[in-house]
């Protein structure tokens, strides 16, 4: 039997979808990163929270295309991998202003089996903690530590048996990975439903979509993905640290962000003649998301193909132009999500979204503005 969870949040991206151009999602896009799926960007999402319209959500996927009967090695995040969301609040100084880091730690309570989940014990114990960097990457401090990641959702013998389970229900184990940290924020790391909806075969049958016969078809239809999701209060990420109240009106610019999220390794992976691995060097950049379908439909298969996506995966925002280029404006949310609000994300309900390579957040309002930078 198959167990699913999906992540709702408030609003996601509001407007997906809702012009004549549809921005897809980054899954499995280039050659080398998806021969390192721990570390693969899927999908950024920013959106103003319907139920809190003091904070914003953050969320970064991670790990496309996950099985969730995958066992027994089931999906996680990775050890030695820095998974980031970077935000730009501030249009008069180059780079990221803010940066949330997380670092994931896994241990086995229960070396002795091959099963995940046993007599109250759990194989593969996945926590973290959470860096935060207000001076653009320079310095950071934890906020959160050993945060708990919900293990796989096995089955009711694993999660619910007083005996050879963990005696629990699953939506308690989600509910008690929702963490408060020591600046304000809240936080989620785990497994869900990918919410995104892409005709993956449409796309890549010399571009079928829409289908010029029958209808699409989610690709990703009971597939997870690994989330990181961040609730930060809107005076968090406002450049000079005011409330939501104080904006000028609907169009204020100092309300207005730009989110992208990474992930980064260690230069060099040596392995061990006793089967373990060492990482050590510099940590480089090796997948970035922001916006969708460049190493899918933007850069050209041929000699080159390879160096040219690992260019564009490595690179950093390095400076940004004083005026975004706007695509699409919506100021409603979709109405599959809006049912749905923070921190309630546990449900079978999918939703269509999209998102670019920075996106804009008017915070000041209910309304989400997705954007492209220009370098």
């Amino acid at each position: 039997m198959k167990y699913r969870t999906l992540l709702v949040g408030a609003c996601f991206l509001a407007g997906a979808f809702s012009g004549p151009q549809a921005w897809a999602s980054s899954h499995r896009e280039a050659p080398l990163i998806a021969n390192d799926p721990l570390a693969d960007n899927t999908d950024v999402y920013a959106f103003r929270c319907p139920d809190d319209p003091n904070s914003v959500m953050l969320i970064a996927n991670y790990v496309p295309m996950q099985f969730a009967q995958g066992g027994p090695n089931y999906y996680s995040f990775g050890q030695d991998i820095r998974y980031e969301i970077h935000i730009d609040n501030n249009i008069d100084t180059p780079g990221d202003d803010i940066i949330y880091r997380v670092t994931f730690t896994k241990m086995d309570q229960d070396p002795t089996t091959f099963f995940d989940i046993r007599l109250g014990l759990e194989n593969g114990k996945t926590t973290y903690t959470l860096e935060r960097s207000t001076d653009g990457g320079q310095t950071f401090m934890n906020i959160k530590t050993e945060g708990i990641v919900p293990p796989p959702n096995i089955g009711p013998r694993s999660i619910q048996d007083p005996v050879v389970g963990l005696n629990s229900t699953y939506a308690t184990l989600m509910s008690n990975a929702f963490h408060a940290t020591s600046t304000g924020e809240t936080i989620f790391c785990g497994t869900v439903e990918d919410p995104f909806f892409v005709d993956l075969a449409g796309v890549f049958d010399v571009g079928d979509l829409p289908r010029q016969s029958g209808m699409p078809k989610d690709a990703l239809a009971c597939l997870n993905v690994s989330t990181i999701a961040i609730k930060v209060p809107i005076s968090t990420l406002q450049k000079d640290g005011l409330g939501v109240n104080m904006a000028a009106d609907i169009l204020d610019g100092n309300y207005v962000i730009g989110v992208w999220a990474s992930a980064s390794r260690k230069k060099i992976r040596t392995l061990n003649t006793d089967g373990s691995e060492a990482y050590t060097g510099a940590w480089v950049q090796v997948s970035r998301l922001g916006m969708p379908l460049t190493n899918e439909a933007v850069v050209p298969i041929g000699s080159n193909r390879c160096r040219m996506q690992a260019s564009f995966l490595s690179a950093r925002k390095k400076q940004r132009r004083a005026t975004p280029k706007a695509i699409s404006v919506s100021p409603h949310c979709h109405p599959a999500i809006t049912r749905y609000a923070w921190p309630h994300w546990v449900s079978t309900a999918r939703s269509s979204a999209s998102r670019s390579r920075v996106i804009r957040v008017l915070m000041c309002a209910s309304t989400v503005q997705r954007s492209i930078w220009r370098k």
